[in-house]
Parts: C-alpha cells; sequence; structure tokens
C-alpha cells in the first residue's frame, strides 16, 4: 500500500515506465486504479 501511494507507481504505470517488461493492458491498469479507489485492501 504504501509503495503505491509515495511512489507514484500508477503514474508510472499509466505512463508505461512500469513494469520494467513492458506495459500492462489497458484493463490490468483499470483494475489497479479500482484497487487503489477501492482504499488499497490486502
Amino acid at each position: 500500500k504504501e509503495a503505491i501511494q509515495n511512489r507514484n507507481l500508477i503514474g508510472r504505470i499509466e505512463d508505461g515506465s512500469m513494469p520494467l517488461n513492458g506495459s500492462l493492458s489497458s484493463i490490468q491498469i483499470k483494475a489497479i486504479k479500482d484497487w487503489e479507489i477501492g482504499g488499497l485492501p490486502e
């Protein structure tokens, strides 16, 4: 949770710099953003 919030992981995923081995699909990015909006439950 802290890594998502403090290291701008969402922004890095959206701009394609993460993950290092290639970008995620739009469906995967939406799932991560929805998880963040939902409070990052474990």
